[in-house]
């Protein structure tokens, strides 16, 4: 429903606008790629590039996915695993590539971006104004182009590419297919949690991050008895830390964006931080080595 100005003021609520550019015409809904803007809400063509935190929020996206099949291949695939964490990697980044190609401008990597200023720019449909309270003026639209969009559009051809080309692998080799169930499943939640809490975690997934991989961390440490610098020193215990530490470090550039280079760059240092201090005090939460301490 549109709503009829007839003053030379901008439409009512955060959202509206007009699509001729008459100060007078109808207020609603911007056309996808645009957004309202100006003395009178004049809906424009959104044609800005994305910022880095918006390029480290897509990345963030595409971690979830290959580390969640890499969760799912560790835990089920009891054989070849190298071979389908290879895929799946390879699935996650024709996916990310394809989707960056399909958004306009087609067949280019660069994507016009409306950016991003509130929490509410995810949520346009609950900002629908009522200028004489009786009538609701549906303005609701993608107002974080095309960050809403480009992540369902990466889910989905993830899930395309997953269909194609793991079932024929798993013939082909005889792969355990738990791992592509257990995506099958995945993905369509994710999609799922985006389209609810995509704006959430827009804001907070630098320290989902950096939390996260601090417990993980943790938790694989403890799992595999990592007590000592002797424990520690084995390749497969070393690729897999410093796979939690590439997060760690991803979270902490995502969250200063380096706006102050040598003094954000020397917090990089400090990733190992939690694994030394664990080894450090794990004797004393060790019930097998309590004649340590004593």
């Amino acid at each position: 429903m549109t709503y009829k100005m007839m003053s030379v003021n901008s439409c009512p609520g955060l959202y509206c606008g007009r699509i001729d550019n008459s100060s007078s015409g109808e207020c609603g809904s911007c056309p996808w790629g645009s957004r309202p803007g100006g003395e009178h809400s004049i809906c424009t063509a959104c044609v800005s590039s994305f910022a880095l935190y918006d390029w480290l929020y897509l990345g963030f996206m595409v971690l979830i996915t290959v580390s969640s099949n890499t969760i799912f291949i560790n835990i089920y695939s009891q054989k070849r695993r190298l071979f389908v964490h290879m895929a799946s990697l390879l699935e996650a980044t024709t996916a990310a590539l394809l989707s960056l190609i399909i958004m306009p401008p087609s067949g280019s990597l660069n994507v016009n971006s409306c950016g991003v200023a509130y929490l509410s720019d995810w949520y346009t449909v609950f900002y629908n104004p009522s200028p004489d309270y009786r009538t609701t003026v549906h303005c609701a639209q993608e107002a974080v182009y095309p960050l809403y969009t480009l992540v369902i559009l990466f889910y989905t051809l993830c899930l395309v590419s997953l269909l194609v080309v793991r079932p024929a692998l798993s013939h082909c080799f005889s792969l355990d297919v738990i791992p592509t169930y257990a995506t099958l499943y995945f993905l369509p939640f994710m999609v799922f949690v985006h389209s609810v809490l995509a704006g959430i975690i827009y804001y907070i997934f630098p320290y989902i991050l950096i939390v996260a991989s601090v417990f993980s961390s943790a938790i694989y440490m403890a799992t595999n008895r990592i007590s000592s610098l002797r424990d520690f020193l084995s390749p497969r215990h070393i690729l897999v830390l410093a796979a939690h530490w590439l997060l760690h470090g991803y979270g902490l550039v995502s969250l200063t964006e380096f706006d102050q280079p040598i003094f954000h760059g020397s917090l990089l240092a400090l990733i190992p931080t939690p694994a030394v201090f664990y080894l450090a005090t794990s004797k004393f939460s060790n019930p097998d080595r309590r004649e340590d301490i004593y």
